[in-house]
């Protein structure tokens, strides 16, 4: 048998058990090719999650009159969207940052949707490094009532593929008091915008 029929064999045995299991195989056992770079394992007993405790919303009165409120987005496996929907009374406009966290490497999406008479929809994506913000999804309201309903929606990307696995949401609003609601975790392909 040749080489490449045995490597076919190896993999197509691997895609059935792990179907057997119930999951999906995520990367397959060979080395990186001459050139490629190697995902950074983990150290032993680092997890790609904080604690329960420190995941609860963090809200901070801006001196300016805005807020910024911390989220957590934790979730089990690739294909998974948690959802948060958001009321900003009197904002005009809403920016939302995404960070990994925990373990560098892991590329987050976060998608911002906003819904009046003129609807609009805003994407941004982590750069990979453990607390490094990304550029903010920004949307906007034409409502004259000024009053922001936005849903955000937090996806994985690529990475370490070590889960659970967990990011951070920036919430930033320069107007009246937000409220959030976890609007709960799905399971299907996101497609963006």
């Amino acid at each position: 048998m040749t080489a490449s029929f045995m490597k076919l064999r190896k993999l197509a045995s691997l895609v059935l058990y792990c179907a057997a299991l119930g999951v999906s195989p995520l990367a397959s056992a060979e080395p990186p090719a001459a050139g490629e770079p190697a995902e950074a394992a983990p150290r032993s007993g680092e997890l790609n999650y904080r604690s329960t405790g420190q995941r609860q919303p963090q809200l901070t009165q801006l001196p300016d009159g805005g807020q910024q409120i911390l989220l957590s987005c934790l979730l089990s496996r690739p294909g998974q969207i948690q959802r948060y929907a958001v009321n900003c009374p009197g904002t005009k406009r809403i920016d939302v940052k995404v960070a990994d966290c925990c373990i560098p490497g892991d590329h987050w999406q976060v998608k911002v949707k906003s819904w009046d008479f003129k609807p609009n929809t805003a994407v941004a994506t982590s750069p990979g490094g453990d607390g490094d913000y990304s550029a903010p999804a920004s949307v906007f309201t034409y409502s004259s009532s000024r009053d922001m309903n936005a849903l955000i929606e937090c996806s994985y990307l690529h990475g370490v593929n070590i889960f659970p696995a967990e990011s951070f949401l920036l919430v930033e609003s320069s107007g009246g008091a937000c409220s959030v609601t976890d609007v709960g975790i799905t399971e299907e392909i996101d497609r963006s915008p």
